[in-house]
C-alpha cells in the first residue's frame, strides 16, 4: 500500500513539473492560425522513377515548385520540394521530402524571407488524395527564428497551419 502511495506521487510530481516547463518557454509566444491555396507549378526535374517488378514505384528526387497564397503573408511565395516516394502497384504510398517557401515582400513582410523544413504524407494517385504534414523553421527575413507546421490536402489544393512566433510581442 505504501509502495503504491509513493508511485502515484512520483506520477503527480511528474505531471505537474510537466505541465509547468513548457509554460515558461512559451508564454510570450504568438501563434497565429492561418488557410491558403497551393497551386502546383512546374517539375524543374523528374528525378529518378525505379518501376518495381510488383509494379509499384520507388521516387527519389523529384523536384518542383509551387505557389502558396496564404491569409498570412509570412507563409505566402514559390515553394520548392524535393520529393520520394515508395509506391505499392495500386500506385499509393508514402511520401516525404524537404521543402523551402520563398516568401514573397508585402507590407507584413517588407524584405520577403526564407522557410526551410521537411514533410510526409500519403498519396493515391488512383484514389485520388495526398495530404501531408510539413515543419518549417524560418531562417531569413521577416520569418527568422519562427517555427510553423502546414496540413496539405494537395488534390485539392488547399493547406491550413500555425505559425510560432517566439519573440513574443
Amino acid at each position: 500500500m505504501k509502495s503504491k502511495r509513493i508511485l502515484v506521487s512520483i506520477v503527480l510530481l511528474l505531471t505537474f513539473v510537466t505541465l509547468l516547463g513548457p509554460q515558461s518557454v512559451t508564454a510570450n509566444a504568438i501563434q497565429t492560425p492561418f488557410t491558403g491555396i497551393e497551386i502546383m507549378g512546374d517539375v524543374i526535374d523528374p528525378g529518378t522513377t525505379v518501376f518495381l517488378p510488383d509494379g509499384g514505384m520507388h521516387i527519389r528526387g523529384q523536384i518542383f515548385e509551387a505557389l502558396e497564397n496564404s491569409t498570412d503573408p509570412r507563409v505566402t511565395g514559390t515553394a520548392t520540394t524535393i520529393m520520394n516516394a515508395n509506391l505499392d502497384p495500386s500506385l499509393t504510398g508514402p511520401f516525404w521530402g524537404t521543402y523551402v517557401l520563398e516568401v514573397e515582400p508585402s507590407t507584413v513582410c517588407p524584405g520577403g524571407g526564407s522557410w526551410q523544413g521537411a514533410y510526409a504524407g500519403k498519396v493515391s494517385y488512383t484514389q485520388y488524395y495526398a495530404y501531408y504534414h510539413a515543419v518549417l523553421q524560418g531562417v531569413s527575413g521577416c520569418v527568422e527564428g519562427m517555427k510553423a507546421r502546414i496540413d496539405a490536402d494537395c488534390f485539392v489544393g488547399t493547406y491550413s497551419g500555425t505559425i510560432l512566433d517566439p519573440h513574443g510581442e
